[in-house]
């Protein structure tokens, strides 16, 4: 039978419709993460968002390394030893900045976060206040308050959004690298690499925190991750590593694991932050340093950065 030409070409049309329409919402899910996705379908280096508001992540791939300072690294304290072995054994997806004002923002106007005067603040007379706002990282946030923030990304997307445990923002930092800074061997100098009290002197134009992505990423693609602001992590803080987990979860225990001798570890009323600030000379500014601080006290030097389980 032989079908008119009207009809031929009125199924065609509803056919490429439903094909299109199929395509658009696979394009949606894939583009703002909806929908199930394994850790398989990433890959290290991927970038992605899983909301329109959300922030800009990228894939860390799983790795062994050496977490903590070796004797000879200069400016070593205590509280980075003893260098151990630790397994990343899985794959997460990190932000690829710090927190921005105008991420924070997006958490505030759904009350889901807090909007205080330092958080108000429009800008300074280096930046109109709306390139500011958005492309500042947030500083002034308690380590309880940034948990209030991947609590609310974890509502709106459904998607397991945390701080990182300090294993995993380490591994991060040194982007592959054992030596003291990401950068150590290459030919730029600080100054390509991190906004540091020495590279002030630097031809960057900032004198105080500086936009995001300033200066170059590590090998992993992360910018900032040492210098600009410091970054909370998931952790307590200890005074060394003895004690400390191996396998990149973070380190909560406050007495040490039986059968050994009961006794102090660590204090969780004092959380880590790692990476250094724009202040910090090159001894804080190190993938190994790291320092605490009570989880409901601000800094104007600290901010912080977040992960995604990959599922």
């Amino acid at each position: 039978m032989r079908f008119p030409l009207t009809c031929n070409l009125a199924a065609d049309w509803r056919i490429a419709v439903l094909v299109l329409s199929v395509y658009s919402v696979a394009m949606c899910l894939n583009m703002f993460g909806a929908g199930t996705v394994t850790a398989d379908s990433f890959v290290a280096g991927d970038r992605f968002r899983d909301c329109p508001v959300c922030p800009e992540m990228i894939v860390v791939p799983a790795r062994d390394f050496v977490m903590g300072s070796p004797h000879y690294e200069v400016g070593r304290p205590p509280q980075e030893r003893p260098p151990r072995e630790v397994s990343v054994r899985e794959k997460f997806a990190m932000a690829l900045y710090e927190i921005k004002i105008s991420e924070w923002k997006s958490c505030a106007s759904e009350d889901a976060c807090a909007s205080g005067a330092d958080i108000q603040s429009e800008g300074n007379s280096e930046f109109g206040w709306r390139e500011w706002k958005r492309t500042l990282p947030v500083v002034g946030i308690s380590w309880s308050e940034s948990k209030k923030y991947t609590a609310w990304l974890a509502s709106k997307t459904g998607f397991e959004y945390r701080l990182p445990s300090e294993a995993e923002w380490e591994h991060a930092a040194r982007g592959g690298t054992s030596t003291g800074q990401f950068w150590d061997g290459l030919e730029d100098t600080v100054c390509e690499f991190a906004n540091l009290d020495v590279s002030n002197g630097c031809a960057d134009g900032y004198e105080g925190i500086a936009p995001v992505g300033s200066y170059q990423a590590n090998a992993f693609g992360l910018y900032d991750m040492i210098g600009n602001v410091a970054e909370w992590v998931e952790d307590c803080w200890y005074e060394g590593y003895e004690w400390a987990p191996t396998d990149g979860t973070p380190s909560l225990r406050t007495e040490r694991p039986e059968p050994l001798a009961p006794g102090p570890v660590g204090d969780c009323n004092q959380k880590v932050y790692r990476g250094g600030h724009w202040k910090s000379d090159l001894d804080e500014a190190r993938s190994a340093s790291r320092a605490g601080l009570g989880m409901d006290e601000r800094s104007d030097y600290i901010g912080f950065r977040i992960v995604r389980a990959l599922p």
